[in-house]
């Protein structure tokens, strides 16, 4: 039945008028989650440390220890399984992994032996290079102490630690390409490998 002009132009306006509510509403509601999102994203960049400058290699020790993380805290280290083949127990502290301006990734990796000992060191890798560096060595003070021989040295599974193949191949440079932020690799280490990571795939 057709409907009356002066009924159809006020059903068609209480229609419209009902569409630009919903569509306020929708706004409002987007807007809401955008502050959300944004409030979140600001919180996880306010908790990734600031990338380290690509001329970060080339600074004094002085200056290094200046710019290195905190001693590990212990509620912040994270467990990276590299299977039966070594006694040692290898924790990485996700506060300290930073991806800086020259692709390295660096982090602090604290390795236990079977007696309760602990090894600290401040560490990088250079994923497209296949090289890894020691800079820093952790005292029982809490403090940093310069590694003696301090160089990008290269990476193979053959001739290292199996520590560093596993976290070059499964979080922090999965298919030789590194990980896009400090974000990405905390993330890969919470969830026992990078989605492109060699045991992952």
């Amino acid at each position: 039945m057709t409907l009356p002009r002066r009924k159809t132009a006020v059903w068609y306006a209480g229609t419209v008028k009902g569409s630009f509510r919903n569509e306020r509403g929708w706004r409002r509601i987007l807007l809401i989650a955008c502050v959300i999102v944004l409030g979140t994203a600001a919180e996880v960049y306010a908790q990734s440390p600031k990338p380290l400058d690509k001329d970060f290699d080339d600074k004094p020790w002085d200056q290094q220890k200046l710019l290195m993380p905190p001693y590990p805290n212990e509620a912040k280290l994270i467990r990276v399984d590299v299977g039966p083949i070594t006694s040692f127990q290898f924790y990485v502290d996700a506060d300290s992994v930073n991806v800086g301006t020259d692709g390295a990734v660096r982090y602090t990796l604290v390795a236990r032996g079977s007696g309760g000992a602990s090894n600290v060191s401040f560490e990088g890798m250079r994923c497209s290079t296949v090289e890894r560096r020691l800079y820093a060595l952790g005292r029982s003070d809490g403090t940093w102490s310069a590694a003696r021989n301090s160089a990008w040295l290269d990476l193979t599974r053959q001739a290292v630690n199996p520590i560093y193949a596993v976290l070059y191949e499964d979080f922090f440079c999965p298919q030789r390409v590194a990980v896009w932020n400090a974000a990405e690799a905390v993330d890969a280490l919470r969830n026992g490998g990078h989605p492109r990571g060699r045991t992952r795939r």
